[in-house]
């Protein structure tokens, strides 16, 4: 069974060789970027197993035994409606009808349901420990992305852009909140926010938030219904999203209406097309002026940030 974004057919056209020595320097980058991802996540991946060991050993249980407490023990049952909802939502990105592929459906929600309690879990024992690592990042490309008509916080001048595409239903997303909005708090105007939408296929109400998001911003309170949409990530359905934006006072016809019709899903498509095109494959994926912050933390987006400003002040 595959599960992909749809893409849509590439025309022919005649480049200069120019565009062909930029796209293939971009191609470099990507393999240097994605090469740096692998070694990073191969890195978490031992820096985790050293905590859960560790955390076992203060509990005096078997690592197993900890896991089934902490992760196993919480996955939530996976049920056929919800995999026929999933089916729904991705049927053009998913080879076979429901009955022939219901089963790995089912398996492949339940997996992404251990996978975000694992990284819950992981996060919640690196909070609580001292963990530096020390691999360095690749010199990152600077990508052309369009911030226009986006959800946006900060003066349009301002010396630093931050670009974060997000997903509503991302766990990490909602954990990246408290840190983006420090750090608008200390910069101020010297820093602009915007936000892109990328939602996960296998998140299975995230496309359909990202869509509600849009229908919040069309009446001025954006801002307002992602807050509620992060501190609800298990209760994203259609009439949870409608049910929220009457809490928020949003004129509910409208924003029904907006809703149910799809009136922002090609918005969506188009940032998650222009999200894609600068290597992105996960979520919250951050740039600022341009270049890609490898990692999420408050010190590197922070280290980021002052390095564009000193960058911005010498030109």
């Amino acid at each position: 069974m595959r599960i992909a974004r749809a893409s849509s057919p590439r025309s022919t056209a005649r480049t200069s060789p120019r565009a062909t020595s930029r796209r293939a320097c971009d191609r470099s980058s990507l393999v240097q970027q994605q090469v740096y991802a692998l070694r990073r996540n191969d890195l978490d991946l031992r820096v985790n197993d050293i905590l859960l060991s560790q955390e076992a050993q203060k509990r005096s249980v078997t690592t197993r035994a900890l896991l089934d407490s902490e992760v196993t023990s919480k996955i939530p049952v996976v049920t056929e409606a919800q995999a026929q909802d999933f089916y729904n939502k991705n049927k053009e990105r998913i080879t076979g009808n429901f009955p022939a592929v219901k089963y790995q459906l089912i398996e492949f929600l339940q997996q992404q349901e251990q996978q975000k309690l694992e990284g819950t879990f992981a996060q919640r024992l690196r909070n609580g420990a001292s963990v530096q690592t020390f691999i360095t990042p690749p010199e990152q490309p600077v990508f052309q992305i369009a911030t226009d008509d986006q959800p946006t916080k900060g003066k349009a001048d301002a010396a630093v852009t931050v670009v974060e595409f997000t997903d509503y239903q991302c766990p990490v997303c909602a954990q990246a909140q408290p840190v983006v909005e420090r750090l608008i708090t200390e910069y101020g105007d010297r820093v602009r926010f915007v936000v892109r939408d990328f939602p996960l296929a296998q998140h299975k109400d995230a496309e359909k938030a990202a869509e509600a998001a849009e229908a919040a911003r069309e009446q001025g309170k954006y801002w307002d219904f992602t807050a509620i949409l992060f501190r609800n990530q298990s209760a994203l359905g259609a009439e949870q999203l409608k049910q929220y934006a009457g809490v928020i006072g949003l004129d509910r016809k409208r924003f029904d209406a907006a809703l149910d019709s799809g009136k922002f899903a090609g918005q969506v498509e188009r940032d998650v097309r222009d999200g894609e095109r600068v290597g992105v494959n996960a979520t919250p994926t951050f740039f600022i002026n341009g270049r890609q912050v490898p990692e999420r933390t408050y010190e590197a987006l922070k280290a980021a940030i002052e390095a564009a400003l000193k960058s911005s002040a010498q030109h």
